[in-house]
């Protein structure tokens, strides 16, 4: 037997229990994982509290979560590229990840980055993920353009912020006052606080703005671009599609997808001292739900991580 979070119900923090479940037995070419950390996404609340089964609708129970970083415990018959007893950390996608044992496939793993322990691993995959892939593979970002990260302190926003500068872009972040010299260590050049600094000194003044918070700041965004310019989000309401049609702007919709060879690279920016993790808060794995709540509550700079129970 193992123990994993699950939700037999959706609803708020205490629909989850850390309930005995039996011993995942990896197919022949999956690994399974010992998790000793797990990150904690505003998509696991999401989905626990039901807000995206038009999305993600699946047999009830579930286990939410998406990050762990852990040991390789056991190989299936054809698994190849990982050794038993091997550090490694992975995205496994949006579900099932809140458990102390994971069958994976190994290619969507990497090792662990050599200079963080498993709880600081744990909060990199997901959201260095989500912000690599807008960047590179939707916005196909280049040296000595100008992007716009909105939410910059956040998990994601964080990491896009650090890798737009390590690409050579100029990156202007949107986050609160108390946040701003945070974000400006990450590499922002200027910070533009949301609540009230006007963004009419930056019209048409993007290549790419990143932004995961939708609604009216989407539309907002599209005036800072210049024509030709990429919006990219999660998936747009119609109105922006239409808007920046008319503008001349490309919308690139995305959701992220587990990649092996990608945390890799991002690993390696990681132990070369050009990238860095935050971390918020750390929470015992039978503590989700007040991890979840910590979440919900919003502008937490960094990620919020949850720990192995002894």
């Amino acid at each position: 037997m193992s123990r994993a979070i699950r939700f037999h119900e959706y609803g708020g923090p205490e629909v989850m229990k850390l309930e005995e479940v039996p011993r995942p037995v990896p197919k022949a070419d999956e690994i399974l994982i010992r998790a000793l950390g797990w990150g904690v996404n505003p998509v696991d609340w999401k989905i626990r509290e039901g807000l995206v089964r038009s999305r993600i609708n699946l047999p009830l129970p579930l286990t939410p979560g998406g990050d762990i970083s852990g040991v390789v415990e056991e190989l299936g018959a054809s698994a190849t590229g990982v050794s038993i007893g091997q550090p490694v950390f992975t995205c496994i996608g949006l579900l099932g990840a809140y458990a102390e044992l994971v069958a994976v496939k190994p290619e969507i793993t990497a090792p662990k980055p050599r200079t963080l322990d498993h709880v600081q691993a744990a909060s990199v995959p997901l959201v260095a993920l989500t912000a690599w892939q807008a960047l590179f593979e939707h916005a196909g970002l280049k040296s000595g353009q100008r992007v716009l990260v909105h939410g910059a302190a956040g998990g994601v926003g964080g990491f896009a912020v650090q890798f737009a500068r390590h690409a050579g872009a100029t990156v202007i972040g949107t986050a609160s006052p108390v946040n701003a010299d945070y974000v400006r260590s990450l590499g922002a050049a200027d910070v533009i606080d949301y609540h009230k600094d006007s963004f009419t000194p930056y019209r048409g003044s993007f290549d790419v703005v990143f932004d995961l918070i939708g609604g009216e700041t989407s539309l907002k965004s599209l005036e800072l671009l210049r024509k030709g310019g990429i919006h990219v989000g999660g998936l747009p309401a119609p109105a922006l599609a239409q808007q920046a049609e008319g503008a001349g702007i490309r919308v690139k919709p995305m959701m992220v997808h587990p990649d092996g060879s990608q945390l890799r690279e991002i690993s390696g920016l990681i132990d070369a001292g050009r990238i860095r993790t935050t971390i918020a808060a750390v929470y015992p794995l039978d503590q989700a739900g007040v991890a979840h709540e910590q979440s919900k509550s919003g502008h937490t700079r960094g990620k919020i991580v949850l720990k192995a129970i002894p």
